[in-house]
């Protein structure tokens, strides 16, 4: 037993000595970091296997990077956007003259990582990009690359769109609901309930001619406030904002105005200067109605007779507010409209009690909104004639 212990002990001894038995200082290693060569693949494979649109910007703007995903969105190849301005790719362009201060650093919110934008594809449709944004530095601290990860947000854009304007048909569809609901409950049933009062008393004053008279004329503007209000709800039921619009001639609607005001006014008549310019205008059949309520909201004057002015013509200094933008005024001496309602009598629904005088106005304002356009009150600059503004696209072949 003792020779067989130290028989092992000199075996042991012996590894030791020839350096086995441990592990050994220069054996094989394991590591994690790639050489360049080796990391650059790995960057290009996951850069162009990316079903996103990958883009770098270095300090100038200039396209350094674009990946196969970029490609397939926007259409144009590679070897003709690299080295190129990306703010000429940009539609918008406000932002295009921005240039590389849309990635700025702000005090307030630091750099801007995350944004939206249209971009101009090849075959020159715009399609919108929802980004996130990677800012690279230099050993400096300076900016070096702008690495810019974006999805084709096109369609997603296009259903809040589509959502939003329902959400607004139906806002307008309550809106309407609530005011018939006025008009029937408040306003219709107080002119009935007028006319009834003054024909009961009309009953017992077969001796007073004078009263009778004075009550029969309260009873018959009862009767015409209670007509007026149910010809705008006529019209306002008639709005259909499914029906496409379309090309109308502004001097067909105003003659078709002017004649449904020379029939209100009968004996008394119109005296209308106009200065048309045969344009035509993208709105509806409904047009020469909008403007035949303009008219009597105007107040007639001396002999009972209507006076009016009304210029139509192009105005390319709205341009901001509208494309092809065609401007309508209608003036004259006075009002129906009271001045301190001036500013806002079309930003504000009819109120209770008031609704069959200020109807009208609303069916103008919301078919003015269904043309694209809009519509306000100020006074003429040259005589101070409260005036009606009529901004619309023109139709443009």
């Amino acid at each position: 037993m003792t020779k067989a212990k130290d028989d092992k002990e000199t075996a042991t001894n012996a590894a030791k000595a020839k350096g086995r038995g441990r592990p050994r200082k220069d054996g094989p290693k394991t590591s994690l970091t790639l050489n360049p060569s080796k990391r650059k693949q790995l960057y290009d494979e996951i850069l162009e296997s990316s079903t996103a649109i990958i883009i770098g910007l270095d300090p100038a703007g200039r396209i350094k990077i674009y990946n196969k995903g970029a490609q397939r969105a926007l259409g144009y190849d590679r070897r003709s956007v690299l080295g190129r301005s990306w703010f000429e790719m940009v539609a918008d362009p406000g932002e295009g003259k921005k240039g590389m201060d849309i990635f700025k650093w702000d005090i307030k919110d630091g750099f801007r990582t995350r944004f939206e934008n249209m971009i101009r594809s090849a075959n020159g449709a715009e399609i919108a990009v929802g980004w996130e944004n990677t800012i690279l530095f230099d050993k400096n601290g300076e900016v070096s690359l702008v690495l810019m990860v974006g999805q084709d947000i096109t369609q997603v854009k296009a259903l809040e769109r589509d959502l939003l304007r329902r959400e607004d048909e139906l806002k307008k569809a309550l809106e309407d609901l609530s005011i018939y609901s006025d008009l029937m409950l408040h306003d219709i049933h107080n002119s009935t309930a007028a006319i009834m009062g003054y024909l009961e008393l009309l009953g017992g004053l077969e001796n007073d001619p004078e009263r009778r008279k004075r009550f029969s004329s309260m009873a018959l503007q009862e009767a015409k406030k209670s007509v007026s209000i149910m010809k705008e709800i006529r019209l306002l039921s008639r709005i259909d904002n499914t029906q496409p619009l379309v090309s109308v001639s502004v001097t067909d609607a105003f003659r078709k105005a002017i004649d449904d005001v020379g029939r209100e006014m009968g004996k008394h008549g119109v005296a209308i200067e106009t200065e048309l310019n045969d344009i035509d205008v993208i709105a509806d059949g409904f047009l020469g109605d909008v403007l035949a309520r303009i008219f009597e909201h105007f107040r007639p004057g001396d002999g009972d007779s209507l006076r009016a002015k009304v210029h139509v013509r192009r105005a390319p200094e709205m341009s901001r507010k509208l494309t092809q933008p065609v401007l309508i005024t209608l003036s004259a001496p006075d009002t129906t409209i009271p001045k301190d309602m001036r500013r806002t009598v079309f930003t504000s629904r009819p109120e209770k009690g008031g609704t069959s005088d200020r109807l009208g106005l609303y069916v103008v304002r919301r078919l003015i909104e269904r043309y694209g356009g809009s519509i306000w009150m100020d006074d003429e600059p040259s005589e101070g004639w409260p005036r009606f503004n009529i901004l619309l696209r023109e139709a443009v072949l």
